[in-house]
């Protein structure tokens, strides 16, 4: 069942990326409004507090996902006072985290949840949010508000303003999430590092590498935004279990078709992102960042480690596939960084279209 579990995480990652970087906008619309169902089982709560702002000052905008029904705008000042929806107490995790409710969404898959936003100037200053319907039931503000579309956006800078506009103009439309801090920058690129391999201890090395590839970047391009994370997607060192018990976890390497865990030897593969000006987005094709990996890929420390690594007992069947595992000879190869085109910084827009039935 690990393996499962693990599995279904990459898909939702994957999904969450591929909905992040469309340029398409996307419209949540149902096929057809299906009636509230009632959920009388819930604990209540009085609703119009839960929209409540400093100094009674109203949100411009409360939307609302009624599950499978899908988006709806509400017209708060029709809210009789008192009017209760059912909404489940905290959870586990609300409590060690000590608020009263930590919205839950159901990532980039196609579920629909219960969600609240409260909106003020293009922010999402409030949200209730369970990925799970039934913890929900806002059946009773249906009667106050009315069907919408929800339409995203992935929109360049240069155009923000422009359509920041067209929508404020729009009678049927109004916003709900747009960006408040801008990097300054236009462009971007993304390179792709190989792989590097720290043994324990060996903390400091990848600060020094880091630290070195962000002001090699930053002599080079002049002004620009430097971010350097592990690839997404990726899970380079799996634990392995045998019969319930762990017997290895660290960096991962397909031999001969099977996976090997060498435990205690941690991989990292890293993506860098630069925000920059197009002109300073291109001076990277120019620029030599093998040097600062290369100590990280020590081909004896490596060696050592598959001397000694853990075969994993469910051959190629899991907990990953092992061909997203590097192979020794990937490993020990020359060094390959991969550079994307030079493409336009994109923003995440949201906003409501009335009309929606």
């Amino acid at each position: 069942m690990k393996w499962i579990a693990l599995v279904l995480g990459l898909a939702i990652l994957a999904a969450i990326a591929l909905l992040s970087f469309s340029s398409t906008p996307v419209t949540l619309q149902p096929q057809a409004r299906p009636e509230p169902q009632p959920l009388p089982d819930l604990p209540r709560r009085e609703v119009l507090p839960m929209f409540a702002l400093e100094g009674g000052a109203r949100p411009d905008l409360v939307v609302f996902e009624d599950g499978e029904a899908g988006w709806f705008a509400l017209d708060v000042s029709a809210v009789p006072e008192g009017t209760e929806i059912g909404f489940h107490g905290p959870r586990l995790f609300d409590a060690f985290t000590g608020n009263q409710h930590v919205a839950t969404y159901c990532g980039g898959t196609a579920r629909s949840g219960k969600i609240i936003w409260v909106i003020v100037a293009g922010e999402i200053v409030q949200d209730y949010a369970f990925c799970a319907p039934s913890r929900m039931d806002l059946g009773p503000l249906r009667a106050f508000a009315e069907p919408v579309e929800l339409v995203t956006e992935q929109v360049a800078a240069s155009d923000l303003e422009t359509l920041a506009a067209r929508i404020a103009d729009a009678p049927d439309q109004a916003m709900v999430s747009f960006p408040a801090r801008l990097s300054g920058f236009s462009h971007q690129r993304r390179i792709m590092g190989p792989y590097t391999w720290f043994p324990p201890g060996s903390g400091r090395a990848q600060i020094d590498m880091e630290d070195g590839i962000e002001t090699a970047i930053m002599e080079a391009v002049g002004e620009a935004r430097v971010h350097i994370r592990q690839r997404n997607g990726l899970t380079p060192n799996p634990t392995l279990y045998n019969d319930g018990t762990q017997i290895a976890s660290g960096m991962g390497v397909n031999v001969d078709g099977t996976l090997h865990v060498i435990d205690g030897l941690w991989a990292f593969p890293f993506d860098i992102r630069v925000e920059c000006m197009a002109e300073g987005c291109a001076v990277l094709d120019a620029l030599n960042l093998a040097p600062f990996f290369a100590p990280n890929r020590d081909a004896s420390i490596l060696e050592e480690g598959l001397s000694r690594s853990v075969a994993s007992p469910h051959g190629d069947d899991g907990p990953v596939p092992v061909t997203l595992f590097p192979t020794e000879d990937e490993l020990l190869g020359e060094i390959t960084i991969e550079m994307s085109d030079i493409e336009p910084i994109t923003h995440q827009v949201r906003y409501i279209r009335r009309g929606a039935d």
